[in-house]
């Protein structure tokens, strides 16, 4: 049988949660720039990153000093990847206004995404000071703790998260991620639960659920869970991956049905452990083959 190692990671909120749940808000500064800062906000929801560039930039050009703007605008280039104009504008936000705790964790979303996890920490936690009810902060922080291995420190941002907010549905995904790394299946199980009622289309949580029941070897949970990942969401490599493990790992030993959804992992991107594939096919062919 493979030696075969599992990568658990947090899964990072999408970046667009925080301008969507945080949208750049205007007050009342000139009759043109509140408007574009609505139809640039509604662009922004809508995923419509360019077009809410130009929105913002109208209300930069009617008044460069509204950090709500830059803000809006740094939200939008993170979405594209466009990270050098992202912290250029979140700065300039931070700069009109210090105190503004949305501005730091969307800062600190675009630098955790460059992997530049110790300013992403430090803004995080500078949006935490100035906001401490701010749910968001925290998990975003927890999936920095997570990456760098800190899962005590993860487990406890997600809790704080929890307790803030008990809708928020990746805070609960995160935890559960945390306890699959120190082999805590049943505490997982429970958390990717409650991510799953709290959000029934969460791909994310059903995939993750698949994989611990395969750790505490319900393989029918398991292959149920990941299938249900895949119909949410077709192009899922890692929900192929780990339904792939179930099957193999099943006392019914499909193991055909293993390399079928190896394939298509492979075919989405994911890397598939060579000692797992060969072990796949020494199965199905036959020693030798």
């Amino acid at each position: 049988m493979p030696k075969i190692s599992i990568l658990i990671t947090l899964s990072f909120l999408a970046f667009s949660a925080g301008c969507g749940k945080h949208a750049a808000k205007a007050p009342h500064t000139s009759a043109a720039a509140p408007k574009y800062v609505d139809v640039g906000t509604k662009y922004y929801q809508d995923g419509m990153y360019d077009k809410a560039i130009t929105e913002y930039s109208k209300v930069i050009d009617v008044n460069p000093h509204l950090s709500y703007a830059y803000y809006g605008r740094g939200s939008a280039y993170g979405m594209q990847g466009n990270f050098t104009e992202a912290i250029f504008d979140l700065n300039q936000a931070i700069e009109l206004d210090p105190k503004y705790a949305e501005a730091y964790y969307g800062r600190g979303r675009v630098y955790a995404q460059q992997n530049n996890f110790a300013q992403a920490v430090a803004d995080f936690t500078k949006s935490i000071e100035l906001k401490p009810k701010y749910a968001e902060a925290y998990y975003a922080r927890a999936y920095v703790y997570g990456s760098q291995g800190k899962l005590t420190e993860a487990i406890s941002d997600c809790t704080k998260a929890i307790e803030i907010n008990p809708q928020l549905a990746e805070a609960y995904l995160g935890r559960a991620n945390c306890y699959m790394a120190q082999n805590k299946f049943s505490d997982a199980v429970a958390d990717y639960t409650k991510a799953i009622e709290i959000k029934p289309d969460y791909e994310d949580a059903y995939s993750g659920r698949g994989l611990a029941y395969s750790k505490q070897k319900d393989f029918t949970k398991a292959i149920a869970d990941c299938t249900k990942a895949i119909e949410l969401n077709p192009n899922y490599a890692g929900a192929y991956l780990n339904r792939a493990f179930a099957y193999y790992f099943d006392d019914q030993h499909e193991n055909a049905k293993a390399l079928e959804d190896v394939h298509k992992a492979q075919k989405l991107g994911a890397t598939v452990d060579t000692d797992f594939i060969n072990a796949l096919n020494s199965t199905l062919n036959g020693p030798g083959h």
